[in-house]
């Protein structure tokens, strides 16, 4: 058994809790580069945003995104939605979600809707509720308020 001068890590050859000093000198070093950027960053930011020359197309973008914000997305469900729809149907429904704050879904030419599209639907009026997201439903028909009844969704996605 060798003996390194005393030294109380010589079994392992390490100090197994290194890491701990290293790591907490690692974040007291990004706080202190976050501290010391964030005067700088937001400098940069104001610069840019100052120098920045509004042209038509961003003034007419940004009337239709305060528009659009105002007064929300309508989606429309038409025809027969199936299960081959989901994907497109969640795309436009997690793309109001992060858009707007309001969403209207309209059925009035909706004929037939699948299991699947409601489970979509739920899902999408559970995450615009903790999104502070109003969900309101226009002309849905009764065919479409029957399965969201049977699949016990009524209460819950309140489109009754």
């Amino acid at each position: 058994m060798s003996n390194n001068q005393g030294d109380e890590n010589s079994a392992m050859g390490h100090d197994p809790l290194a890491w701990i000093a290293s790591e907490t000198e690692t974040v007291a070093e990004i706080e202190t580069v976050v501290k010391t950027a964030e005067p700088a960053v937001q400098a940069a930011v104001k610069n840019m945003v100052e120098e920045a020359e509004p042209s038509e197309g961003n003034i007419e973008n940004a009337i239709a995104l305060a528009e659009q914000a105002a007064t929300g997305i309508l989606i429309r469900l038409e025809g027969d939605v199936g299960i081959a729809s989901v994907n497109i149907l969640h795309e436009q429904l997690r793309e109001a979600l992060q858009q707007t704050s309001k969403v209207t879904i309209e059925g009035k030419d909706l004929a037939h809707v699948d299991t699947a599209v409601v489970q979509v639907l739920y899902a999408f009026v559970r995450e615009a509720k903790k999104s502070e997201v109003e969900v309101q439903w226009q002309s849905v028909p009764e065919s479409f308020l029957k399965t969201v009844a049977v699949l016990g969704l009524s209460e819950k996605m309140a489109c009754a």
